[in-house]
């Protein structure tokens, strides 16, 4: 059975808190992350019933995300499913962000209660999204996104509450249906999947990772050729094809940015990305994140050119679209809580 076979029915209402926590981590390892790669080790600390986030060094693309970025965001989208789950089993939680200053690996640190604390919960029916939500990679329909949807997808930035004490983050997003803008966007993509693939550095890390036995393969992986044995310049050029397709036909482009520019303020982009996927997922809007144009400096300043309205640093930006009537996603392999 797969990590994707989860059921709340399964979770232990009369168990001890460990057992409801543990089972908790079976939906934060179903969270997106660029070429999948499920950058997150979790621990659990039953004397203090708290629930760590972890870097996982071994799945960190230092060659292509040096900052890191990328991977900050795939952390925050993990601790998002997390969050998403608590709330609808009805516990309570309380984050600190980077709990330790000389422990840059330590993302988050969750406490959890029985019973719900005085933080807003988040909406129910969002946990019915998380084991059905990845990464869109497939060209959209041409119709406009409903704007009754669009405003739902929207409007829940504005009250978006993070649990931590520092309150003063603002997460805010942008969204454009121009159509030169999207295909600008789409050869940019092309463009920085031509850049990164011809690094043989980039090539060496990414087929190292792929090696890994618990590493999950990114969705292209098997799609070209017939599976191949190793990332080589033809793969890029193939990933480079899609991508630009992919991101071409999407009728709406959205940029995530934040008034901060620090590890914080990427958690929770992720975070509100994870929540932005698991929003479109339920109206079948798919979403396709693009962290090469962020993690690449020459794309991310282009990027920020063409959105002079933005309000604070472009963090993420993604395509969004209705998916294709009759579409049925392969859900990419996800690595086993027990695993991580």
């Amino acid at each position: 059975m797969t990590p994707w076979h989860v059921s709340e029915k399964d979770f232990p209402n009369n168990g001890s808190l460990h057992e409801q926590m543990q089972f908790i981590l079976r939906y934060a390892v179903l969270a997106l992350s660029f070429y999948n790669s499920q950058p997150w080790n979790l621990s659990i600390n039953d004397t203090a019933n708290q629930i760590n986030v972890y870097l996982k060094n071994s799945h960190w693309q230092k060659v292509a995300d040096q900052a890191p970025h990328a991977i900050s965001l795939h952390l925050g989208c993990s601790l998002e499913n997390m969050l998403v789950a608590i709330d609808y089993f009805g516990l309570g939680h309380s984050v600190a962000y980077f709990p330790e200053s000389d422990h840059d690996h330590w993302v988050a640190r969750v406490s959890v209660v029985m019973g719900r604390q005085t933080v807003e919960p988040r909406p129910a029916y969002l946990f019915g999204a998380i084991g059905r939500t990845q990464i869109y990679h497939y060209t959209y329909r041409s119709q406009a996104i409903r704007p009754e949807d669009m405003d739902n997808i929207e409007d829940f930035l504005v009250n978006f509450k993070y649990e931590d004490s520092d309150m003063n983050h603002r997460i805010h997003l942008e969204t454009s249906s121009n159509t030169t803008l999207r295909k600008e966007i789409g050869r940019l993509v092309s463009h920085s999947d031509a850049i990164m693939f011809s690094d043989p550095a980039f090539r060496k890390e990414l087929n190292e990772l792929l090696a890994q036995s618990d590493y999950g393969e990114p969705w292209w992986y098997n799609t070209h050729l017939g599976r191949q044995c190793k990332i080589d310049g033809e793969m890029g050029e193939y990933v480079a094809e899609q991508e630009s397709q992919i991101v071409s036909s999407a009728p709406v482009i959205g940029i995530l940015a934040s008034n901060y520019d620090n590890p914080t303020a990427l958690i929770k982009i992720g975070q509100a990305h994870e929540r932005i996927a698991l929003e479109a997922n339920l109206l079948g809007v798919g979403i396709y994140p693009m962290f090469q144009l962020i993690e690449l400096q020459e794309m991310k300043s282009m990027v920020e050119n063409m959105f002079p309205a933005l309000h604070g640093k472009p963090q993420l930006i993604f395509a969004m679209g209705d998916v294709k009537k009759g579409h049925k996603d392969d859900m990419t392999p996800r690595i086993p809580v027990e695993e991580v």
